[in-house]
């Protein structure tokens, strides 16, 4: 598999990628299968804890370089997950760039690229469709109540999958993804796991997953030094230096861990906490004044939409070249061209996926992970040696948990941190065992994902069933507006669900009775309508809590109406609260 390194990068691959690819140790047999040669691959697993910046996705188009002439006793496609569909389109861009064929597979993606029931050689898709589809969602068949829910996963069950930023999911999303480890590693697929951000008490809970199962897995390592990667973890050194065998914490089971001493060069980023607001405004002033060829000199990054406009309102005036960046923007809107950006102010969606690298950075004070994912966003391309960035303590955790966002600012303020490797450098130590954050699994919802993957019975209206009660199996709960009929996903607008219901009265459109809302439905024959749906409305009750319980009954299932099958694509908005310059407010 060697060969295919230079074709893909510009320099050698990293030393963790070439770890992986020599782990694999794929072999010709000397037979073809269709065109494509085969090859037998090691059965073996990874999670993968690699810095910012380090290129883990070049794993992957390797692996679909190589799968696009070979297939595999183990596998014949590779399936790249990961959180947000604007990381879906950074990943896409890079498979145009080296010529390989690919598909993609999400709410609403472009049709001339999409791949439903994940056949393709090379599959993007987000966790979202991941999960529905391993789990009998059949998302390439919302009309049918059975459908074909057999393709998709049979596609799962001969890949390698790669679950990319797996970190980025709330604790409904760690069920559906510990849940997905036990079945994976029960019918025997490959699997990477891979972040720039480890948590011990996640790597240990997949680890425990496979090596119960009896399946290898391998986590591998970045560091500086030996010896690193194993603290505070039950590890004891094996052949290699580098080399361990863990157990997890409360188990008999084992699984393997190397360090990789790699030097893999990083800024050296220096950050200051700030508790006043005026100074978010001063720094960006006096920051934007510096005379520098590099653009975008600054990122300012928010926790909330509101407040990132709030923000980008009051600088306007006071600077040119400045950017506002955030998810209530109409999908063809957010695409912007950065490269005239000064000063971008954003919110978390520039965490993943954006492919920006500024000299220095304002964020608002959020949990360890984010905080690293964000400054790996500043000098990524190693444009300078050094930089710094401020840490503004807002005293407003939301939509964070408070104490997520308080434990990361006593981390921050006890000891200056490495924030762009997660096991130091220039003598600062790093922040990979300060992420331990408790995820909460719930055990019911692991045990009926594992009844419906396993009971050949059980089916999509098993699985909505289930969804009454969980909503989504990510945990993050997102609805598309529009305020033009949508004919692909550059219209749509993604809001959460509690934003829109808490401004229901200005944004939506309702009849004359208030019986109906207008909407946007996509039709059996696959038609676009704008209909005034009583359906839909009843998805509004008395509150919050009564519209997310009636929507799960329908959001993503069949509405009937006029003896017509129809599927849900967007509330219908007005427009006069949208502009391209701010995006999708309420003022």
């Amino acid at each position: 598999m060697d060969e295919y390194l230079p074709d893909l990068t510009t320099q050698r691959a990293r030393k963790g990628i070439e770890k992986v690819l020599e782990l694999l140790n794929c072999r010709e047999t000397g037979t073809e299968i269709n065109g494509r040669k085969l090859a037998e691959c090691n059965d073996v697993n990874f999670i993968l804890s690699l810095p910012t910046g380090y290129g883990k996705t070049t794993l992957s188009l390797i692996l679909a370089k190589y799968l696009s002439t070979h297939t595999t006793s183990n596998f014949s496609r590779i399936i790249h997950v990961v959180p947000t569909r604007a990381l879906v389109k950074s990943i896409t861009d890079d498979a145009k760039k080296y010529g390989l064929d690919f598909r993609v597979q999400y709410s609403f993606s472009p049709s001339e690229l999409k791949s439903p029931f994940f056949l393709s050689n090379f599959v993007i898709t987000t966790y979202d469709s991941f999960f529905l589809n391993l789990y009998k969602g059949n998302i390439g068949e919302p009309f049918t109540d059975h459908g074909h829910y057999d393709l998709p996963r049979f596609s799962i069950l001969t890949s390698i999958v790669n679950f990319d930023e797996y970190h980025l999911m709330t604790d409904k999303g760690y069920s559906s993804l510990i849940a997905s480890a036990e079945q994976l590693a029960k019918m025997g697929v490959n699997v990477i796991f891979s972040s720039a951000t480890p948590s011990i008490p996640l790597e240990e809970a997949i680890s425990r997953e496979f090596a119960e199962n009896n399946r290898r897995i391998i986590s591998i390592a970045i560091v500086n030094n030996y010896g690193e990667a194993i603290k505070g973890k039950d590890c004891k050194e094996e052949g290699e230096k580098g080399h361990y065998t863990c157990k997890p914490k409360g188990s008999s089971s084992e699984y393997e861990l190397i360090e990789i001493v790699d030097d893999f060069k990083v800024p050296n980023i220096d950050y200051e906490i700030i508790n006043n607001e005026d100074e978010i405004y001063s720094k960006a002033e006096e920051i934007a004044k510096k005379e520098v060829d590099k653009k975008p000199k600054l990122l300012i990054v928010l926790n909330t939409v509101d407040k990132a406009i709030e923000v980008y309102s009051k600088l306007k005036n006071k600077m040119e070249g400045l950017c506002l960046v955030h998810s209530r923007f109409r999908v063809e809107d957010k695409d912007k061209d950065f490269s005239n950006c000064e000063v971008i102010v954003s919110t978390q969606v520039i965490e993943v996926g954006v492919n920006i690298s500024a000299l220095s950075m304002i964020t608002e004070l959020a949990p360890l992970p984010s905080i690293v994912q964000r400054v790996g966003r500043v000098l990524r391309k190693n444009e300078e040696s050094e930089g710094k960035i401020y840490i503004w303590n807002s005293g407003n955790p939301g939509p964070y948990d408070k104490e997520l966002v308080n434990s990361t600012l006593e981390i921050l303020n006890k000891e200056k941190l490495c924030l762009r490797h997660p096991f130091g450098c220039y003598q600062k130590p790093g922040y990979a065992n300060k992420i331990n954050i408790s995820y909460k699994l719930d055990s019911t919802m692991i045990t009926k994902l594992k009844q419906l993957s396993e009971n050949i019975f059980l089916a999509k209206k098993d699985l909505q069933n289930m969804m009454k009660d969980y909503l989504s199996l990510t945990g993050n709960l997102f609805l598309n507006v529009a305020f033009t009929k949508p004919y692909d996903e550059k219209e749509l607008i993604p809001v959460s669900v509690n934003y829109l219901y808490n401004n229901r009265e200005k944004l939506l459109y309702f009849d004359n009775n208030n019986k109906c809302v207008t909407v946007y439905l996509e039709t059996y024959d696959s038609g676009i309508i704008e209909k005034c749906s009583s359906t839909v409305y009843r998805w509004f009750g008395k509150d919050v809590d009564s519209f997310l319980e009636n929507l799960a009954e329908q959001y993503k299932d069949v509405i009937w109406e006029d003896n017509k099958k129809m599927v849900f694509i967007a509330f219908k908005v007005n427009p006069k609260y949208y502009d391209k310059e701010l995006g999708l407010h309420i003022s």
